[in-house]
């Protein structure tokens, strides 16, 4: 009886963590989320402002493809730090949940071997 009701306290005390770290979860997912529709929307402006240099049609057209390609080269380098910086935040999100999780689980084993 006493082995049951320490048992029923692990379960509950996991489900407990398990609900918390669902909840900040959530909440990274809300940020990261944001991320990438910021991303999202820097892409379609990129491709409208192509698109509008693409009409001004009244240079030559290597000159057009000259401002083309250095928009883009400034654009993507743009994209390619955000998004390493947005890969960046995901994988410290995980690495530091997971640290947390492995630490209380290893001090709750801990706690609760000794107790038996």
């Amino acid at each position: 009886s006493a082995i049951q009701s320490k048992i029923l306290n692990m379960h509950n005390t996991r489900q407990l963590s398990l609900a918390e770290m669902q909840r900040t979860l959530s909440a990274e997912k809300v940020v990261v989320d944001r991320k990438i529709e910021e991303l999202r929307q820097q892409i379609a402006s990129y491709k409208q402002d192509i698109a509008e240099m693409m009409e001004g049609g009244h240079e030559s057209q290597s000159k057009t493809k000259g401002k083309i390609q250095d928009y883009l080269d400034a654009k993507l380098n743009s994209l390619a730090t955000s998004s390493s910086q947005l890969i960046e935040l995901v994988r410290s999100i995980w690495s530091d949940k997971f640290n947390e999780d492995v630490q209380s689980w290893q001090s709750s084993f801990h706690e609760k071997s000794l107790k038996f």
